[in-house]
């Protein structure tokens, strides 16, 4: 069973570099020692110098370490770990601890395992044998009684390098909401109380959000002062998928029942079915891997991860709920969200459209819109009004949908093949026209981003 790591990756993907002959899993470096000592467990540490007997922490290192001892070919092999408990089949950090100093947290024993047979006070692991019966971690004597085990699994900590996020990668909405747009564009979106409109549209994937008005206070200077703010917060988000068997994957996401720090069970409720049948639910658990065909949904604390992988068409997206901070009405909760495009911008199957969704128009260049600038007065009283102008096509009215999972509106590309990106020459009318059907104020935008009023943006 692949990890949760394995399955959905961050945003921004860390690379482990190993020693030549050893094996990369998750942070860490595994191999079968090079040398069989003289079978018992205090040689077998000695062995694995540069590294150490392996301490196993988590299903991923399990699942290296079965790797390499599979392709080692024996059965037997010493784990790192010493018992410091007498009560049989106590798999607890009470009666046992890893030699490296490592919590014991994650334990893989065996069915009847550990035994407390014969002394047994240090750990193989052992392949599938005959019935498989006694697969995985067994409890054995250190000495070993010259027979069984004769190697051990070492480990060592891999290098980590992580590259930081790139502007070209990752755009993402924040607060309320400012928008950090593909290539480095940035802009701010109120939206309508009670409207829905649409982020990100693609040939296979179309995500929706929903606005609600919330007033709350900015505090403390230098940043601000003290000020009070009427603005906007996404409080739902909803997610289409066409996959690629032609099911339908539908996923909501309220911020308003979000509980303290935490996701209660209903937070998240999505189905995957047929266009005909009718939808099959997905019990989507804090915690677990949820498949739809090739989608893959993660719901932790307070974050749901999709991670949409069809061929041309692939992106992971990150819903994160976050409280609204010195709030005085409205919503209590809002959403933040992030989106990267794991197929590259010239492969897409189509430009993607949408509010945040037209910045990936493959120029590279980086569109500023609409930012709105908080007054530095003292107690002052400040209601939003940027839409985004200039940095998107048409006006804010062109990205509202009639219903949460609708996928039609004036830009949509959803299962729509070879459709060119949004004309970044057509912004600056757009932003005219926009001001004049939206009733925004003209002082507050313009087509050079020099003419942006700009105010302390969150930092991905």
């Amino acid at each position: 069973m692949l990890s949760r790591f394995a399955l959905l990756a961050s945003v921004v993907s860390a690379s482990v570099t190993c020693p030549d002959g050893w094996t990369p899993s998750g942070s860490n470096c595994f191999r079968v020692s090079p040398s069989s000592g003289l079978g018992d467990s205090p040689n077998m540490a000695s062995a694995c110098s540069p590294g150490a007997l392996a301490s196993v922490l988590d299903a991923t290192e399990n699942s290296g370490a079965i790797s390499v001892i599979t392709a080692a070919g024996t059965a037997d092999y010493w784990l790192g770990a010493t018992k410091i408990g007498a009560t049989i089949g106590d798999t607890t950090s009470a009666a046992w601890q890893w030699d490296d100093g490592s919590a014991w947290s994650y334990q893989g024993f065996a069915n009847g395992e550990p035994n407390q047979a014969m002394n047994q006070d240090c750990l193989i692991i052992r392949q599938k044998v005959g019935d498989g019966k006694h697969q995985g971690w067994m409890d054995w004597p250190c000495d070993n009684y010259g027979r069984g085990a004769k190697y051990g699994v070492c480990k060592v900590a891999g290098t980590t390098s992580t590259p930081p996020p790139s502007p070209s990668v990752i755009a993402a909405s924040q607060g309320d909401p400012h928008l950090s747009l593909a290539h480095g564009g940035r802009a701010d979106f109120r939206g309508h109380h009670g409207s829905t409109y649409n982020f990100l549209s693609t040939f296979s994937l179309s995500v929706n959000v929903r606005m609600a008005n919330t007033s709350f206070h900015l505090r403390p200077p230098p940043t601000y002062a003290n000020i009070t703010v009427h603005g906007t917060m996404i409080t739902e988000a909803y997610i289409v998928v066409r996959t690629a068997r032609g099911r339908w994957l539908n996923v909501t996401y309220s911020a308003e029942k979000v509980q303290g720090d935490h996701a209660r069970r209903d937070v998240v409720t999505a189905s995957c079915s047929s266009q005909a049948a009718s939808a099959e639910p997905l019990s989507v658990q804090p915690g677990q891997v949820h498949p739809c065909d090739e989608n893959l949904l993660y719901l932790g604390f307070s974050t749901l991860e999709v991670n949409h992988i069809p061929s041309g068409d692939s992106w992971k997206i990150k819903i994160k709920s976050m409280p609204v901070y010195d709030r005085i009405s409205g919503a209590h909760h809002r959403l933040d969200l992030s989106f990267v495009p794991t197929t590259p911008e010239a492969q897409l199957v189509s430009m993607p459209h949408g509010i945040i969704g037209q910045s990936w128009d493959g120029d590279g260049r980086a569109v500023d819109g609409a930012l709105d600038e908080y007054p530095q007065t003292e107690g002052a009283i400040f209601t939003t009004h940027a839409m985004a102008e200039g940095a998107i096509e048409g006006t804010p009215s062109d990205y509202e949908v009639s219903y949460p999972y609708d996928v039609s509106f004036k830009h949509s590309r959803f299962g729509k093949r070879g459709l060119s990106a949004r004309s970044t020459s057509r912004l600056a009318s757009s932003l005219i026209e926009s001001a004049a059907k939206e009733g925004t104020a003209s002082s507050s935008a313009g087509a050079s981003g020099d003419r942006f009023p700009r105010h302390p943006h969150v930092e991905l």
